[in-house]
């Protein structure tokens, strides 16, 4: 009766889902396998001085040094003390960053 019935519709509601995992899983793999990008990321782009970092100098030194540079650069763009984010390591204000630049750099002129 509607017992068998509940059942039926119950194992095929898990088969279901199921039969959409493996699928999903079947589909992630083979996109891993055909997309596969064995390139890291070993550089960032400094917005300050417009130049590709390392990232393994980027905390070390790069940060400090470029500051030192290029500080009159970074006072050209305002604080932005109405903001309610700050900065994620020290708490301070951003700021707002302007179309001024160095130079242009491809992928630097998006803020």
């Amino acid at each position: 009766g509607s017992g068998v019935m509940v059942l039926q519709m119950t194992l095929g509601f898990f088969f279901f889902i199921i039969v959409i995992f493996v699928v999903c899983a079947l589909v992630n793999s083979l996109c891993s396998c055909f997309f596969s990008n064995d390139e890291s990321i070993t550089w960032i782009s400094c917005y300050l001085c417009c130049m590709k970092i390392p990232i393994s100098s980027w905390h070390s030194s790069h940060r400090a040094s470029c500051l030192g540079k290029h500080k009159a650069v970074l006072m050209r763009h305002p604080l932005e003390q109405k903001l309610v984010t700050r900065c994620g390591k020290c708490s301070g204000f951003l700021r707002r960053w302007t179309s001024y630049r160095i130079k242009r750099m491809e992928g630097n002129n998006t803020f």
